[in-house]
């Protein structure tokens, strides 16, 4: 017999887009709800962070029952996958890396001290408790304001950041990247600034705070520059 029943549920209009998550709690006749919006997220982050928000509020060694739409939460869990990508380094079975590892990190330390069974539901099927995560996760969604998932969003600069395609060499020892189809920025130890942007082959002017923004990026990417 559970100590607590819970129901959660996590979406992402657009995925990624404003997302939330909802959580139900049933425990000795009380009724819990939580709920969470950000502004940039994930279906699956949403859904794996409602699971450790509401595991959070239930004390330690409980019994709990964990009811959840989400496939890739449950079998996580049942299919023991969790614990393969652990062993091998968070990489799936295809060698690529784990998703989302972040949000699975903090959720193993709460399986530990918690007995949790998780139950795979079919979401949109009727089940009210379900139904009400859905409306919760929703809502929150749609009310997330400015509230920021951090680690995605900077996990998207940085994908953004280390996307920049390679440089073109000069003879001038001088660094060419292709921007857009119509803007380069030109890096050289030879001009000041070191580093300009070109629309159409004419020069753009930047701030010295963009300049040296960029400047910094660049170091960080070519070490040898």
């Amino acid at each position: 017999m559970s100590d607590f029943t819970i129901y959660t549920d996590g979406c992402s209009l657009g995925n990624p887009g404003p997302g939330g998550y909802g959580a139900y709690i049933i425990a000795g006749g009380q009724i819990t709800e939580l709920s969470e919006g950000f502004r940039l997220t994930t279906n699956n982050r949403m859904e794996i962070l409602a699971a450790i928000t509401a595991l959070r509020t239930v004390p330690l060694n409980a019994n709990v029952v964990l009811y959840s739409d989400s496939k890739l939460l449950t079998d996580a869990i049942n299919q023991k996958w969790l614990i393969s990508w652990e062993k091998k380094g968070w990489k799936k079975s295809d060698n690529k890396p784990v998703l989302n590892k972040d949000l699975w990190l903090e959720l193993i330390p709460l399986l530990k001290t918690r007995n949790v069974k998780f139950v795979w539901v079919k979401g949109h099927a009727g089940n009210e408790f379900n139904e009400r995560c859905d409306i919760l996760s929703k809502t929150a969604a749609d009310k997330a304001g400015n509230n920021i998932d951090r680690f995605y969003e900077d996990s998207k600069q940085d994908d953004n950041l280390f996307s920049i395609p390679a440089p073109e060499a000069k003879m001038d020892n001088s660094f060419s990247w292709k921007i857009s189809n119509d803007i380069n920025m030109v890096i050289s130890k030879n001009q000041e600034p070191p580093i300009r942007l070109y629309q159409k082959n004419q020069s753009i002017e930047l701030s010295e705070e963009t300049l040296l923004k960029m400047l910094s990026i660049i170091k960080e990417l070519n070490n040898e520059f």
